[in-house]
């Protein structure tokens, strides 16, 4: 999947695009807010694929997703936030712990922290993920997850490899279904 905002694509011409994942312990406010903040800035968000890829959007039951995606703005969560949000999805996003502990309104709408520095951490992290993932629900579920484990200027070159949690993930949740995502 690829997704562009549309001011973004509008303004200057360029086709830039964004994603992000999102919703442990939820309340409607902070989706509203963000709401509120998608459409001060954004007209909307533009997504392009492969028919069979934009199908899988629109499944309402089926496997957990696990969205992967490059990680180069702030923007990004708000982006896959109101993509889980327009199509049913139950998000979660795996987050760094120390940027969770600057902003902890993220907390509410289902981010959980991540700790890259430590094994017990990422152990903890991944089998919080797995778990989620398993747990039958109303909604489909679904992961968004950052693979180089940091912000990457859309510049970068060469990108770097992918850190392993996201192969250790799809290999320990074998129903989990992999969505690329690029922005």
């Amino acid at each position: 999947l690829r997704l562009t905002s549309c001011k973004e694509r509008n303004a200057g011409g360029k086709n830039a695009s964004f994603f992000f994942l999102i919703p442990p312990r939820k309340t409607n406010r902070p989706h509203r807010n963000l709401r509120v903040q998608f459409a001060r800035y954004f007209q909307g968000i533009n997504i392009h694929g492969r028919p069979e890829s934009l199908e899988v959007l629109n499944e309402r039951a089926g496997p957990p997703l696990v969205f992967y995606s490059n990680h180069q703005s702030w923007w990004d969560g708000f982006f896959l936030f109101r993509l889980g949000r327009t199509y049913g999805l139950d998000l979660r996003v795996m987050m760094e712990e120390k940027n969770l502990r600057r902003y902890p309104f993220f907390r509410l709408t289902g981010a959980f922290g991540v700790n890259p520095g430590s094994p017990a951490g990422r152990g903890a992290s991944l089998l919080h993920a797995i778990r989620y993932l398993r747990k039958p629900g109303k909604q489909r579920r679904a992961l968004i997850i950052f693979p180089h484990g940091r912000l990457l200027p859309p510049w970068t070159d060469p990108w770097p490899p992918f850190k392993p949690g996201l192969e250790t993930l799809l290999r320990l949740c074998p129903q989990a279904r992999p969505v690329p995502v690029v922005h």
